[in-house]
């Protein structure tokens, strides 16, 4: 309320009295004006919108408060987690009078990102014969949808990433490659080395136990053993008088004579790996050995001379002939018996 007086020369005065009415009709201004915004799943979004106003800024606020927070500086933020789309957001302003600034923007949320591995997947190595058991995992904010395999002959995954052989592995190397995506279609993928290693020998079926034979009679004897690879051959360290087919079975390629014979066997499996075993062949006394005349008591008169010819015989021949009493007796590798005095 503005009172305004006017006088004259004379001193005369005149007044009148109106009124000022200061108005605040424009609303505040971006600075600067919000843009689109994309951000990454499972990323928090954080965008910080400014305006400006001569009367000052009263509030931020946005039409969406389920998804979206803005505090009052004008930082808007996720307020939950934020799915895979688009999301238009009306941002919107006050002065201290009242008047209003809207801007719709579009926030994008993306999910570009591939999966990550818990554990890095790392080569491995098993022994021939022996199951392949192997877990990855992977981790996304999305949720994993799908693990597989570049080979799924010899290979299976399952949803929970464990791995193992679907067939038997041979021995050797093999490349594995392993993949997983993601619920939106990222994929990642690692690939390891899978060693297969035969290092161990075959094993007895039964392992091989000293044996007895009678002279004269053949030796047959059956020693067995067993790998997952496979059996390759068996071998003897006596191949004079023994043999041993690619069975396992051992028989006698000569005449066995009486008395003992320490035989090593071998067998291999198709990697090379050896298992030995060795055992005693006891070969009984020759019941074929025999008088061709039994002896018989003999007189002589005194003062003769004592010659008595005693002949013995067997398949493999005569070694010796010996008596009891070689003071008075002589006896030569012939059999012929004489008086020694």
């Amino acid at each position: 309320w503005l009172d305004i007086s006017v006088n004259d020369t004379s001193g005369n005065s005149l007044t009148a009295t109106i009124k000022i009415s200061v108005e605040d009709t424009t609303a505040p201004t971006w600075d600067p004006t919000p843009t689109d915004q994309n951000v990454e799943y499972g990323d928090p979004f954080i965008y910080d919108i400014d305006a400006l106003d001569i009367s000052g800024i009263d509030s931020y606020y946005t039409n969406d408060i389920i998804n979206f927070h803005i505090d009052s500086t004008g930082i808007v933020t996720n307020a939950t987690t934020l799915i895979v789309g688009d999301y238009w957001l009306d941002i919107s302003v006050n002065d201290t009078s009242g008047n209003v600034l809207t801007a719709t923007i579009k926030v994008t949320v993306e999910d570009t990102t591939a999966p990550t591995w818990d554990q890095t997947p790392m080569d491995q190595t098993i022994g021939f014969g022996t199951d392949f058991y192997y877990t990855v995992n992977a981790s996304d904010p999305s949720g994993i949808d799908t693990y597989w395999l570049n080979d799924t002959i010899s290979f299976h995954v399952d949803n929970d990433g464990i791995i193992t052989n679907a067939t038997t592995l041979i021995a050797g190397e093999c490349w594995l490659e392993i993949s997983v995506n993601d619920t939106l279609g990222n994929v990642l993928t690692a690939t390891i080395k899978i060693t297969v290693d035969d290092t161990i020998a075959p094993s007895w079926n039964q392992t091989p136990t000293d044996q007895n034979v009678e002279y004269g009679s053949p030796f047959i004897y059956d020693v067995n053993a067993s790998d997952p690879s496979g059996i390759d051959s068996y071998w003897l360290n006596d191949t004079i008088n023994f043999h041993i087919d690619g069975t396992g079975l051992i028989t006698n390629t000569t005449i066995l004579i009486a008395g003992e014979y320490w035989l090593e066997v071998n067998v291999n499996d198709t990697y090379g790996n050896t298992l030995t075993a060795i055992f005693k062949v006891s070969v009984g006394d020759d019941p074929s050995l025999f008088w061709e005349q039994i002896p018989e008591d003999q007189v002589i008169i005194f003062g003769e001379f004592f010659v008595y010819d005693l002949n013995a015989s067997a398949p493999t021949g005569i070694d010796c002939y010996w008596i009891n009493d070689t003071v008075a007796f002589n006896i030569d590798i012939s059999g012929v018996l004489t008086n020694a005095t």
